[in-house]
């Protein structure tokens, strides 16, 4: 066969693989654009009525100023046992579903300072590194909750808050790694401010090979089930009860 025929057979497959790059990169960026656009016109405001229906749901009800805020995505909002773990120390928990870092930044002034709390929990992060399409790393997402930390203590100068570690999952074990400089991260800053606490709950969550619990998580392989809520309880609480119940604000003063 002459080169000028191999040449002829050749040309056709190069624009069949040309073709198909091509289609490959449109398919890319339609699910890019898909994606921003439900974060930006959909999601958003989605979360944010959410987050205002929560602030209107607590003016309604009425508040003390001066408890133990819980912020944070569904980790936070789906514990509905705070109330009674927590107890005696009285909380408001203002969890938001499917909410990020930034999400938080901007809802300073609606969902946190009109409880002026003496304490907050918050869990955060853990939604921005969740393995898929925009998924981000974990150093960026340790500085973006290190500045809602500094946002947050420059309007409440006198409140506690503690910070509590992104939790492990089977649903996110491929992007663990992230997670936990995320974690390491932000536990480093902590030491170095006096009002800020880092809660490390990750060992409790693990086996002592350091494998996943898989009987903690509910079906969807992600949040936590009522023993995934008890190991929570178990490490987070005490630390709350030592350093912010009456007795303690005795002992200190």
């Amino acid at each position: 066969m002459s080169k000028s025929a191999d040449n002829g057979q050749a040309k056709p497959r190069t624009k069949v693989k040309k073709i198909i790059i091509i289609v490959a990169i449109v398919l890319v960026i339609c699910i890019l654009a898909l994606t921003l656009t439900y974060m930006f016109t959909i999601g958003y405001p989605a979360k944010y009525l959410r987050a205002k229906e929560r602030s209107e749901k607590y003016q309604d009800l009425g508040f003390s100023e001066g408890q133990i805020l819980l912020c944070g995505s569904s980790f936070i909002d789906y514990w509905d046992s705070a109330a009674s773990d927590f107890a005696p120390l009285t909380t408001y928990n203002v969890g938001i579903a499917a909410t990020v870092v930034s999400d938080w930044s901007k809802w300073i002034d609606l969902l946190i300072m009109p409880f002026k709390p003496r304490a907050i929990v918050l869990y955060v992060g853990s939604n921005d590194i969740h393995g898929g399409i925009g998924t981000k790393k974990g150093a960026a997402v340790a500085k973006e909750v290190r500045q809602l930390l500094d946002d947050i203590m420059a309007k409440l100068p006198e409140t506690f808050i503690y910070y509590v570690s992104i939790a492990p999952t089977p649903l996110r074990e491929k992007v663990w790694d992230q997670s936990n400089t995320c974690n390491k991260d932000v536990e480093a800053y902590c030491k170095t401010v006096d009002n800020l606490r880092f809660i490390n709950c990750t060992d409790a969550l693990l086996n002592q090979d350091g494998t996943l619990k898989p009987e903690i998580y509910r079906s969807d392989k992600l949040h936590f089930n009522e023993e995934g809520y008890r190991i929570w309880a178990d490490t987070i609480v005490p630390i709350l009860i030592a350093e912010q119940s009456l007795e303690a604000d005795l002992i200190h003063y």
